[in-house]
């Protein structure tokens, strides 16, 4: 007898005895994610890369530095939203753009980087809305 599953790809033919201790252990069932929230049910075989990789509800760390919340996928738009970049959010940690903290972080280089084009893009324009 063929697996139940066999339309998700399982090719397993046994006795009839057998099925549903195979199917219980088949990496071809469907299970639930374990990110709470989550509704879908992958397949045994891929459920730990869709909890990690794919799931919206995976848990993410908050990309602004010094922020260091961990929520999950499908609520990060609204965090930012509301605690750095929408009225009265808290906004970057130690001051400065959220936007800026969240791409720079604390990487120095990254920051002179930004400075220096910044300041470049100033000077052009001063110098073609002035000489020009």
């Amino acid at each position: 007898m063929p697996c139940r599953h066999a339309d998700a790809g399982c090719d397993e033919e046994m006795v009839a005895a057998k099925v549903a201790q195979h199917e219980e252990r088949c990496p071809h069932r469907p299970v639930a994610c374990p990110n709470p929230g989550c509704r879908e049910r992958p397949r045994a075989l891929s459920a730990a890369s869709h909890a990690a990789l794919q799931c919206r509800h995976r848990p993410l760390r908050c990309p602004v530095a010094g922020c260091g919340e961990t929520v999950a996928e499908v609520r990060m738009e609204a965090h930012l939203r509301a605690e750095h970049f929408g009225r009265g959010g808290r906004g970057a940690p130690n001051g400065g753009s959220a936007l800026v903290q969240a791409i720079v972080g604390n990487n120095a280089v990254v920051g002179a980087f930004f400075t220096l084009l910044l300041a470049s893009l100033l000077v052009n324009w001063i110098f073609f809305h002035f000489y020009l």
